[in-house]
Order: structure tokens, then C-alpha cells, then sequence
């Protein structure tokens, strides 16, 4: 027994100074892997995301999205500093999924354990990106319900979004304090800003809300079409509010599941020490372990999407439809 330990914890030194080593030969250090990883959720500025952007389309794949919408709102709610770290960290758990499958010497476990280590970190920082979005969207329809019927009045959405900006609190101040910024010091087309606008906010209804702006440029008819999406803001809180509980309790019933699932293997141990055995020494069973490990990832990540507050349903406009 004393002999296994030693061994396995060579084995993982061994593991961990590769690492180590790899990292050092292509100058992967933590400081430079932060800088990568900021300059990754910043960039959008190259020419095919400008062509989307001026299209009405979402810049940038998912994965960029998703880290620029984590930064943003770590940066909103004082938590800015921790951005770099939890990415790290997230590098780290990975790494550890590989180390640990190799340790159990089960290859089937390296995909699913990976994963599952690295959404760890993710997980917990996404309770921050949860608490910024619900506060935006608590925010949004009174936001939005100010400046429509200014622009309706006047209607000229800069100047409409300006004689509001001190009347908006919260994280969407700084979203249209930067629209009046690039309308009034950088370019004078309020169609691209609007798209900028509809980017910086990653809710469908604000996206429906700035196209519409952007065809009432050219066509004031579609300047009535802007009191139907305030009326939808005002349906999806009510909705949201009524089936909250009902969510609540799926992601309970899917996580008591999921641990029933995972509590099954020393429960086995404690049964029947040969079917324990097959499962965890033989290769047939390493494969069951493998394949449960995935199943609970995939459906961990179908869970949480399936789970998101309810959204409006978007137009047919193509860059809607993109957006999803």
C-alpha cells in the first residue's frame, strides 16, 4: 500500500513537472496567459467581426462571448480582479481532470473529468454574470420605456438617449453613456452605433429593440413597433416570475439525480466487491465510467440551458435569427 502511494505520487509529480516544462518552453507563464486571455474576450476589431457588426450580426464565436460577458460583469460588480485568475484556474482544473484520469488509469475518464474540473472555477463565477444580467434586465424596462417615449417625442434617439442618461442607473448607464460617446466624438452614423449598442447587451429583446431603431433611421412607420417590444419586456418579467419556482425546483430534481448517479459507485463498492472491481479495473466497465462521466457533463450543460430565464421570441430578421 505505502508503495502504491509512492508511486502514484511520483507519477503525478512526474505529470505535473511536464506541465511545467511545456509551459516554460512555449513561455506560458501566468502572467502572459492573462494578457492572452484578455486580449482574446477583447478582440473584435478585425475586419470579418466589423462586417458583422455593420450587418446587424453578433461579433465573435460563442466562447468569445461568453468570456467578454464574464469579464464585464466581474468588471461591474467589483470583481474585475478576479477575471485572469479564474480563467487560470479553469487551465488548472483541466490539466488536474487529465492527472487525475491517468492516476485512476482509466484514458475513458480524461474528457468528461477535464471538463468537469474546469467549469468549476466558470461555475462559480457565473453566479456573478446571473446576478449582473437579472440586474440589467430589472433595470432594462424602465430603461427602455424613457427613452422610447423621448424618441417618440423628438425623435432623435441621441438626443433622447442623452436628456435620459441621468434617469438610467445601474449597469446600463455606462452601455448608452458610451452609444452618445461614439454618436457624438467619433462617427456621425447612428445605424452602426446602434449595432454597437445592440452588442454590448446580450438580451434578445435589446437586440429586437436597436434593429427596430436602426429601420426607424429611414422608416418612421417602424417607430410604433417600439411600444409592442416595451409591452413584451413587461410580459417576459411577469412570465419569468410565475415559472422561477418550477425551474427551480427541475435543477434540483436534475442535481439530486446526477449525485444518486455518482453516490451508485461506492454503493456498489459496499454491495458487491466483484461488480465494484468490473466497474472500476476493467476495461469494459472504464468505458461505462467514461460514458456516464460525458452523459452527466452534456446533460449538465442541456440542464442550465434549458433552465435560462425566459426570452421573447425574436423576429425573422436574419440578424435576429443570428444572434441565436
Amino acid at each position: 500500500m505505502f508503495g502504491q502511494i509512492i508511486y502514484w505520487s511520483v507519477y503525478g509529480m512526474a505529470f505535473l513537472l511536464m506541465i511545467l516544462t511545456i509551459g516554460m518552453l512555449l513561455a506560458l507563464t501566468p502572467g502572459q496567459i492573462g494578457k492572452d486571455m484578455n486580449a482574446f474576450a477583447e478582440r473584435d476589431g478585425s475586419f470579418y467581426e466589423r462586417v458583422r457588426t455593420a450587418k446587424g450580426k453578433r461579433p465573435g464565436h460563442r466562447l468569445r462571448r461568453f468570456l467578454r460577458r464574464l469579464k464585464n460583469a466581474m468588471e461591474a460588480t467589483g470583481q474585475g480582479k478576479y477575471f485572469v485568475p479564474i480563467c487560470l484556474l479553469s487551465v488548472l482544473c483541466f490539466f488536474l481532470g487529465i492527472l487525475f484520469s491517468v492516476l485512476l488509469n482509466n484514458a475513458f475518464l480524461i474528457p468528461s473529468l477535464s471538463a468537469a474540473l474546469a467549469l468549476l472555477p466558470i461555475g462559480w463565477a457565473q453566479s456573478t454574470v446571473r446576478s449582473y444580467e437579472n440586474h440589467i434586465r430589472s433595470e432594462m424596462e424602465t430603461a427602455l420605456s424613457l427613452i422610447t417615449i423621448t424618441y417618440l417625442d423628438c425623435e432623435d434617439i441621441v438626443r433622447a438617449v442623452e436628456q435620459n442618461l441621468p434617469r438610467i442607473r445601474g449597469p446600463l448607464r455606462p452601455v448608452f453613456a458610451a452609444f452618445v460617446e461614439e454618436c457624438r466624438y467619433v462617427r456621425a452614423d447612428v445605424k452602426t452605433a446602434l449595432y454597437h449598442l445592440s452588442a454590448r447587451v446580450e438580451d434578445d429583446v435589446f437586440l429586437e429593440w436597436c434593429l427596430t431603431l436602426v429601420d426607424a433611421q429611414e422608416e418612421k412607420t417602424q417607430m410604433g413597433t417600439l411600444q409592442r417590444i416595451l409591452s413584451q419586456l413587461s410580459d417576459i418579467r411577469l412570465a419569468n416570475s410565475e415559472v422561477s419556482g418550477i425551474l427551480r425546483a427541475a435543477r434540483t430534481e436534475y442535481y439530486l439525480m446526477a449525485g444518486l448517479l455518482i453516490a451508485n459507485i461506492p454503493l456498489l463498492y459496499l454491495l458487491n466487491k466483484d461488480w465494484y472491481a468490473a466497474l472500476v479495473f476493467s476495461t469494459p466497465g472504464k468505458l461505462v465510467l467514461g460514458l456516464c462521466g460525458l452523459m452527466l457533463v452534456g446533460t449538465y450543460l442541456w440542464m442550465k440551458k434549458m433552465t435560462r430565464p425566459l426570452q421573447t421570441k425574436l423576429s425573422d430578421r436574419p440578424a435576429a435569427r443570428e444572434r441565436r
